[in-house]
């Protein structure tokens, strides 16, 4: 039964005290039932308000790959795919000279780290006689060693660096090629693989 089909009639008989009871209850029951809709609007109301100012802390970037779009507050965890490929790497690269035609084979440690959300710098690569940093786009368990990011003075020199990466479980399988703009330096072809 809704409130608008609840009718009070004071029923009334003079002389008698149960006519007037029954006014009493049916009044008591129509207010209480009014009062009961305002009490839960109001309980609604304020839950509402409540929600709506609170802040809510996560990740607030939507290149992440844990976005939370009701984040309010950046909490700092947010991770991102090139992730997978930061860290120390135990790395062995062979690095064969076009004009000589020989190899050589080096051992170190590089460090990639994230420098956007799809972007990292790979330190280092290259041979004794020039080691550089390598900027790289990544994009799945793929990385993309782009020239034109990487065209720069390297070692004394003007060169570019290109190449790729890919990732297989702990290992990252690297090759890249150095294109020096200088006809007399010797250009040349690495790869190797990284090892965590």
């Amino acid at each position: 039964m809704g409130i608008d089909e609840i009718e009070v009639i004071p029923q009334i008989e003079i002389g008698s005290s149960n006519g007037f009871l029954r006014y009493l209850n049916n009044t008591n029951l129509f207010a209480m039932r009014i009062l009961a809709c305002l009490f839960s609007l109001l309980m609604t109301s304020m839950l509402m308000i409540g929600c709506k100012d609170k802040d809510v802390e996560g990740c607030t970037d939507p290149n992440s790959t844990n976005y939370n779009p009701d984040a309010t507050i950046n909490d700092g965890s947010c991770t991102y795919a090139v992730d997978r490929f930061c860290g120390n790497w135990n790395y062995t690269d062979t690095i064969h000279n076009q004009t000589t035609a020989t190899d050589t084979i080096v051992s170190r440690f590089i460090v990639i780290t994230r420098t956007g959300w799809n972007t990292v710098k790979i330190a280092v690569l290259g041979g004794v006689d020039c080691l550089v940093e390598v900027n790289a786009t990544g994009s799945g368990d793929v990385l993309t060693i782009a020239a034109q990011d990487n065209n720069a003075f390297y070692c004394s020199n003007s060169a570019s660096i290109s190449g790729s990466g890919q990732l297989s479980g702990n290992q990252l399988r690297l090759s890249y090629f150095f294109d020096w703009f200088m006809p007399n330096l010797h250009d040349k072809s690495c790869h190797g693989t990284a090892v965590r």
